[in-house]
């Protein structure tokens, strides 16, 4: 049996860096109001999700579909 994953696209922002960041997009829809980075990325480890590419501000994970 072939492993099937699912993929999720986040988009992290930061309007200064004195502020924290927060998650503005998943899989190319807006979040609102905007969730708090760290600990959506708590929440991302939770549910399985694993980290495997970053670019620019965009971050990308994987994990396996049930």
């Amino acid at each position: 049996m072939v492993e099937q994953w699912e993929y999720l696209d986040v988009q992290r922002y930061r309007a200064r860096v004195s502020e924290p960041a927060t998650v503005s997009w998943v899989n190319g829809e807006s979040i609102y109001p905007p969730l708090d980075w760290s600990q959506y990325l708590t929440r991302l480890g939770n549910e399985g999700w694993e980290l495997v590419a970053v670019d620019n501000g965009e971050f990308f994970f994987k994990r396996r579909k049930p």
